[in-house]
């Protein structure tokens, strides 16, 4: 073989590794999947955006928020006060360092890793755009529960959307995927409603807050499967089957 056969021979090989790498045969169809995803969340949370910024879904957020304030009832606000008591963003938190103590415990170190990126990245983002949007909280209806800090997006529907997002990941190849997402979707459902409910956030808030956890979660996702793969190629074979990713 010649030296310029020789060279194109290596040059071939090692494309052929790096596409295993980044887009590897087997995850093809769900990374492209993920990738649509995250471009549709992050397209539909700029449009969110803007139209706060421009005051586009003023009609909507007060033609909302005034008729939930109608339909209030004393039980629904019981249980409702109960419920986001429960799931706040300190709650979340809480159980997200009990599952890393799992993970970390069973060395599922890439898990754990995932897990620490999606809860911590959006708070990351919560914070950070509360600061750079700076949306003082509605006071079109009465408040039942007292908050502070800016509006936009909602932490409460971030946080709970970011875990349950990520324990529904780890659970997907187990039997428990359906009843979790059941769950993780109930849950995520009633926290986003209860806040326009109890009048201390817009919906706009809300919806913007699901579009910067899925668009991150996505991200964070697609980011795991390719690191996974990687590992999983470069790992010596008699070590493969000891993976922690």
């Amino acid at each position: 073989m010649s030296a310029k056969q020789s060279i194109h021979s290596q040059v071939y090989t090692a494309a052929h590794k790096l596409h295993r790498i980044v887009l590897p045969p087997q995850s093809v169809r769900r990374i492209i999947t993920l990738l649509c995803g995250f471009a549709a969340a992050m397209w539909l949370f700029a449009g969110v955006a803007l139209g706060v910024h421009y005051k586009l879904f003023a009609a909507f957020d007060q033609s909302v928020l005034l008729w939930l304030a109608q339909h209030r009832h004393v039980s629904l606000s019981y249980f409702l006060a109960g419920f986001s008591a429960a799931f706040n963003p300190l709650a979340y938190a809480a159980i997200g360092v009990g599952v890393l103590a799992v993970l970390i415990s069973l060395r599922r170190y890439g898990s754990a890793l995932f897990v620490a990126l999606v809860i911590g990245g959006s708070g990351v983002l919560n914070l950070s755009m509360k600061v750079l949007f700076s949306r003082q909280r509605p006071h079109i209806t009465p408040w039942l529960i007292t908050e502070t800090g800016s509006s936009f997006p909602s932490g409460h529907a971030m946080a709970s959307l970011a875990l349950l997002f990520a324990l529904v990941v780890l659970l997907w190849q187990t039997k428990l995927r359906w009843l979790m997402l059941i769950m993780a979707a109930s849950v995520v459902v009633l926290v986003g409603v209860s806040r326009p409910y109890f009048g201390v956030h817009y919906p706009s808030d809300i919806i913007a807050g699901w579009l910067t956890t899925a668009a991150w979660g996505s991200a964070v996702l697609i980011a795991w499967f390719d690191a996974r793969a990687a590992w999983r190629l470069w790992q010596p074979r008699s070590k493969k089957h000891k993976s922690n990713c």
